[in-house]
């Protein structure tokens, strides 16, 4: 792997393959493009402070929409297709219950410390 900066930000970074990638940054130095050298992993980002959402567009033009909080921390992610992920957080900001595409659900318990003692 090999990068390169500009000033702290990523410009630039090469795989183990050699493939190069490209990142392009707004004024705010959040990263709003990325894109590989031959022009394909077109991917574009759209950020929203209003209402916290990032917009991921990728090189077929489908958007994913992630939805976080006043921390950062993502909340729920709606994909190309409709479907909906959604994370619940603790005060501590671990992950408590996992709802997935599907509709399936996981549970999570932590003790004091923030480490994991059940998963269901």
């Amino acid at each position: 792997w090999h990068y390169q900066y500009d000033r702290h930000l990523v410009t630039r970074y090469t795989d183990r393959t050699g493939r190069g990638m490209n990142l392009a940054y707004d004024a705010h130095a959040r990263a709003v493009r990325e894109w590989a050298d031959d022009g394909s992993h077109d991917t574009r980002l759209d950020w929203d402070e209003n209402i916290r959402l990032t917009c991921v567009t990728d090189a077929l033009g489908q958007e994913t929409r992630h939805y976080y909080d006043i921390a950062g921390y993502t909340y729920r992610t709606v994909y190309p297709d409709g479907l909906e992920e959604w994370l619940f957080r603790d005060d501590a900001k671990n992950v408590v219950r996992h709802i997935h595409t599907d509709g399936g659900s996981e549970h999570f318990r932590y003790d004091d410390h923030g480490n994991l003692l059940t998963h269901t």
